[in-house]
C-alpha cells in the first residue's frame, strides 16, 4: 500500500534513493569534472525497472560515461534491477563551459511503490573560476637594454679574468 495512497501495488515497495557527487565544486572553466551518482535500493523488497535521469545542464559538454550497473544513454541510465541492499554507479565526466547552467540533478524511478519520495533526487552546485590571464611580458625598453650592457660587461671582465689567471 502507498504510504500516501490506499492503492496496492503488485510489484511491492522498494524505496530507491540517488546520491550525486562531483570531485570539484570549483573547477576552472575548460577543465574537466567527474560526477558520480549511486543508486541504492533500502527496500524492502527488490527494485525492477530503476531508470536514473541526468541531464548535463548547459554549463558542461558531455565527454563519456561509464557505469557497474546497465547503460547509460543521455539523459537516462537504465540500471535494471536492484535487490534490496544493491547500489550501483555511474561515472559521468564533462568538460566546463564558460557559461550555462552550473547546478547538476539527478533523479530515480523505479516500478515498485517507494515509500520514501525524499532521497529520489539529489544534485551538485558547482561555481566555475576564470582561468586566470598569464602573467605580462614587459616590454623591452631602455632599461633593458642597459641590464644587458652590464650583463655582457661583467661576462667580458670574467672571461678577461679567467685568461689572465691561466696565463
Amino acid at each position: 500500500v502507498c504510504a500516501t495512497c490506499s492503492t496496492t501495488h503488485p510489484l511491492g515497495s522498494a524505496d530507491t534513493e540517488v546520491i550525486k557527487t562531483v570531485d570539484n565544486a570549483s573547477p576552472l572553466v575548460g577543465s574537466t569534472v567527474n560526477f558520480t551518482i549511486i543508486v541504492r535500493n533500502n527496500g524492502p523488497d527488490t527494485a525492477t525497472g530503476v531508470v536514473v535521469t541526468d541531464a548535463l545542464p548547459s554549463g558542461f559538454s558531455f565527454l563519456g560515461a561509464s557505469g557497474t550497473q546497465g547503460s547509460y544513454t543521455a539523459p537516462l541510465w537504465s540500471v535494471g534491477t536492484l535487490a534490496n541492499g544493491a547500489t550501483a554507479t555511474l561515472y559521468i565526466q564533462a568538460r566546463v563551459n564558460a557559461t550555462g547552467s552550473y547546478t547538476n540533478v539527478a533523479s530515480v524511478d523505479a516500478d515498485q511503490n517507494d515509500p520514501n519520495g525524499t532521497n529520489n533526487v539529489d544534485d551538485v552546485m558547482l561555481t566555475p573560476r576564470a582561468v586566470p590571464p598569464p602573467l605580462p611580458v614587459p616590454a623591452a625598453g631602455p632599461w633593458m637594454l642597459t641590464w644587458l650592457g652590464i650583463l655582457i660587461a661583467l661576462l667580458a671582465g670574467f672571461t678577461l679574468y679567467r685568461r689572465r689567471v691561466a696565463d
